[in-house]
């Protein structure tokens, strides 16, 4: 029903559920399990401190490479009680479309979603990008315009950002599970709060990406509108699999 009475012990008995079964694929090497709960280390390039502009890294229960978007004033996320507060892009280890099945599940919340624009998914592996100029993606996330309003988002092959309004208006302090998952034949479905919604490469062309195309998971928050959203991410699973919780 409505009743949001058990919510937060639903929340963590899905978290130590995903805990349980993210074990099954913690010896894969493509695998990227964290649940931003341990301690977190941070560094800035050639073992320095981090900075607030260009690549930094992480590591927490996973290994991370994040990047400060515009002018950033913090030098790392922020590690908090309900996971870890995001005002930057992060993007960890590679998939090969048609080697296998793979995906990407994160839960996120904001205090206040009209003051950011967020992304969760898979882009092309290469230099980080501040517009997210990638020449393939496929994320689920919301867009500075209309950041209250989740869409999905497909590039291929370098060919314009189609975005695709799910209808969903995001409630301010609601958590919300993303999945963005790829078949062996590089078809891309997108889930929010377990609901699929259609992801396309051009008009209504569904995105599938080409064989042989290398796509890392990205994680992406951008603050707009002057406002301080406080967007915080608490479980993040990369997988060689799109039926993990099947």
């Amino acid at each position: 029903g409505a009743s949001v009475t058990s919510l937060a012990g639903y929340i963590a008995f899905e978290r130590a559920m995903h805990r349980g079964l993210a074990t099954q694929y913690a010896t894969d090497p493509s695998s990227q399990i964290d649940f931003l709960d341990n301690v977190i280390l941070f560094q800035g390039a050639a073992g320095a401190v981090p900075t607030a502009t260009g690549e930094n890294k992480m590591l927490s229960d996973a290994k991370w490479v994040y990047n400060q978007i515009g002018s950033a004033t913090l030098t790392t996320p922020t590690p908090g009680n309900a996971g870890l507060i995001l005002d930057q892009d992060l993007a960890p280890k590679e998939f090969v479309v048609g080697k296998n099945d793979f995906s990407v599940f994160a839960r996120i919340t904001a205090t206040s979603w009209a003051g950011c624009a967020w992304q969760i998914g898979f882009r092309t592996k290469a230099a980080h990008s501040a517009t997210f100029a990638y020449s393939n993606l496929a994320v689920v996330g919301s867009l500075a315009a209309s950041p209250t309003l989740v869409s999905t988002q497909g590039i291929l092959a370098s060919a314009t950002l189609v975005a695709t309004s799910t209808g969903v208006t995001l409630t301010n302090a609601a958590n919300y599970s993303v999945e963005v998952l790829v078949n062996k034949a590089g078809v891309v479905t997108c889930k929010l709060n377990d609901v699929v919604y259609p992801v396309y490469s051009v008009g209504t062309t569904p995105l599938v990406f080409t064989a042989g195309t290398i796509l890392i998971p990205t994680f992406r928050a951008v603050n707009v509108g002057g406002l301080t959203p406080v967007t915080t991410i608490s479980e993040v699973l990369a997988l060689p699999t799109s039926t993990w919780k099947a």
